[in-house]
C-alpha cells in the first residue's frame, strides 16, 4: 500500500471534524475526490451543526472564547464560522 500511494498519483489529508486520514486520487475504488473535506456524512452535518450553533451563540452575545470553549474547538474555527455568511 505504501508503495502504491508513492507511485500512484494520490494525496492524504485529514477529516476537518475527526481527524481521521482521507485519500486522495483519481482511482474510482479507493479514492476520494479532490475537494474531500469529510470522511463521512456524519463527520460533514457534525461541523454543519457546530457552526450553526456558534453563530446562533454569537447572536445571544456570547464572545468567541465561550463558543469555542464551549463547542471544544479553537477560537480562530469559530471566528471563521460566524465570518462567513451562511449559503
Amino acid at each position: 500500500q505504501a508503495t502504491l500511494s508513492v507511485t500512484a498519483d494520490k494525496e492524504f489529508r485529514h477529516c476537518r471534524e475527526c481527524g481521521r486520514l482521507l485519500e486522495i486520487s483519481k482511482e474510482a475504488t479507493t479514492g476520494g475526490r479532490t475537494n474531500l473535506r469529510f470522511c463521512s456524512d456524519a463527520c460533514r452535518m457534525r461541523t454543519y451543526r457546530r457552526r450553526t450553533k456558534a453563530r446562533q451563540l454569537l447572536g445571544q452575545g456570547w464572545t468567541l472564547r465561550r463558543i469555542a470553549k464551549h463547542l471544544d474547538t479553537k477560537v480562530e474555527t469559530v471566528r471563521g464560522w460566524v465570518k462567513k455568511s451562511p449559503r
